[in-house]
C-alpha cells in the first residue's frame, strides 16, 4: 500500500486500485476507488460526513482496498 499527496487530495494505492480521498467543503470526506491507471473506471464511492483523523482516513482507504467484488452479467 502506497500513500501520496497531490494538491488537495490523498491517494492510497495498491497494485490494482487507487483510492482518492477528497475533503468536502464544510466537513467530511469523499473516497473514490478507481481501477489503477484509469480515471474513468470508478469502482466504488463513499461519502463520510464527519471529521476523521489522518489515521482513520488511511484505515478507511485500506478497508476499501481489501474489498472484493463479484460481477454477474445481467440477462434480459
Amino acid at each position: 500500500m502506497n500513500i501520496k499527496k497531490e494538491n488537495l487530495k490523498t491517494i492510497v494505492e495498491d497494485d490494482m486500485f487507487e483510492i482518492h480521498i477528497l475533503s468536502k467543503v464544510f466537513k467530511g470526506y469523499i473516497f473514490k476507488k478507481f481501477l489503477k491507471g484509469s480515471m474513468f473506471d470508478l469502482v466504488e464511492q463513499r461519502e463520510i460526513n464527519i471529521a476523521l483523523t489522518e489515521d482513520q482516513l488511511i484505515q478507511t482507504a485500506a478497508e476499501m482496498l481489501r474489498s472484493t467484488y463479484t460481477f454477474k452479467p445481467q440477462t434480459i
